[in-house]
């Protein structure tokens, strides 16, 4: 798929909303798309800041985990494909390439949605047998495999902020329900049963809950006179305690969580007339965010790095506060790109780092708690860099007998698989 750089809007219809999962930390910027363009606003409100500058369609955007990236969709429907953007706007590039079977078939990669360490990226594909499923890819778009594979449509796949769980809406049985499975996929588990409309799952930063949207069949389609029966409801993460947040005669749909736990969520209202931005407190109190004659959708709020020192935020009533021993920590200073990298005949390698805070210091390689390589690292905050090391001849001995070490990336808090040359 190449991205189209102009388009002619044939019908005004609302694109999907983004897969969603609230990663823990401080309240960023809200991400969201208006008119096929990216743009992030104060949840307090003001102006609008574009992401991505060029004319490209996007859409279905998600921050990444340490709020530094953002994951989207750019293309038309039924022929897209996914990119990466820095927060800044900067480094914008496809990391996917979907096949197209023939020039008159097309496929897409779509709804991307980020794993809680950065690593990986759970996205919706019909790259197998036309038919759309559940698949998961490095960070940087390499190893693409399927995570579920049904005969039916699979949508708005998130991985849980402790990334044992992924959550997906399927229609399998006939309609569309949300299910819960294994972060690989196996051991499906359908937490709604019914004969009406349940999409777009939601994973509150600290895993306990889901949002979602609900309303009877058709009412994702503005054309349809069930439209305005689309509500917002939460759920436990096994599906019990299924509770409705709003009633109204208005179509809202699109949930994402705020980051610092308080309960809050931010979603797209749309009554016929105009489509905007709304916050819901956790009290039930809501305020309009974005007010503008063009469609607005598909939030998603940045989490922040929490700050040393700063208090914890306040839980919603109906939730217990977590205790020390649960309270997720800071997201990493530095993010590890490369997952598999090939030694050189010389022993040489080079291993892509992203510094979110400013880096000055070693990045190591170990194994068994003994150091294979070292190099210095210093970049400025959001720069992505690649740091050369050099294995000695031992090392670099045992790799080829090995073929394969998995050794551990110091300062970055990953693993990374060295392959021996060739």
């Amino acid at each position: 798929m190449k991205p189209l750089l102009a388009a002619v809007a044939v019908l005004a219809l609302a694109l999907p909303a983004s897969s969603q999962a609230a990663f823990p930390g401080r309240n960023g910027r809200i991400l969201f798309t208006s008119a096929d363009r990216l743009y992030t606003v104060d949840p307090a409100g003001g102006p609008w800041t574009r992401l991505v500058a060029d004319e490209t369609r996007q859409g279905q955007a998600a921050w990444s985990p340490d709020g530094a990236r953002v994951a989207f969709r750019v293309g038309p429907d039924g022929d897209s494909e996914i990119w990466v953007v820095n927060a800044d706007g900067t480094g914008a590039h496809p990391i996917t390439d979907t096949p197209n079977p023939a020039a008159n078939d097309p496929r897409y990669s779509s709804q991307p949605a980020w794993s809680p360490d950065g690593r990986q990226i759970v996205f919706r594909s019909d790259r197998r047998d036309n038919n759309p499923d559940v698949w998961i890819m490095d960070a940087d778009g390499a190893n693409p495999r399927p995570l579920v594979t049904t005969p039916g449509d699979e949508r708005y796949p998130a991985l849980s902020p402790d990334g044992t769980r992924l959550v997906y809406r399927s229609d399998i049985d006939g309609d569309p329900e949300i299910y819960v499975a294994r972060a690989d996929g196996t051991d499906p588990v359908k937490l709604t049963d019914n004969a009406i409309f349940d999409s777009a799952p939601s994973w509150s930063p600290d895993g306990a809950r889901i949002a979602f949207e609900r309303g009877e069949l058709g009412a994702d389609d503005p054309r349809n006179a069930t439209y305005a029966t689309m509500e917002l409801w939460t759920m436990a993460a096994d599906g019990s305690d299924q509770q409705r947040l709003t009633v109204n005669d208005v179509h809202d749909e699109g949930p994402a969580w705020a980051p610092d736990g308080s309960g809050a969520v931010v979603f797209t209202r749309d009554d016929k007339v105009n489509s905007d931005l709304w916050i819901r407190d956790a009290a039930g109190a809501e305020r309009r965010l974005t007010d503008a004659p063009s469609l607005e959708e598909s939030p998603d709020w940045q989490a922040l790095p929490s700050e040393a020192g700063a208090p914890p935020s306040e839980p919603p009533a109906s939730t217990p506060a977590q205790s020390p021993s649960t309270t997720p920590r800071p997201a990493a200073r530095i993010v590890l790109l490369t997952r598999r990298a090939r030694v050189s005949r010389t022993g040489r390698l080079a291993v892509r780092v992203r510094c979110v805070a400013p880096c000055a210091g070693t990045l190591s390689l170990t194994r068994g708690g003994v150091r294979l390589a070292r190099a210095p690292l210093r970049a400025a905050a959001g720069r992505t860099v690649l740091v050369r090391l050099r294995l000695g001849p031992r090392t670099l001995r045992r790799l080829r007998a090995a073929r394969r070490l998995a050794v551990d990336v110091r300062a970055a808090r990953g693993r990374l698989v060295l392959v021996a040359p060739r």
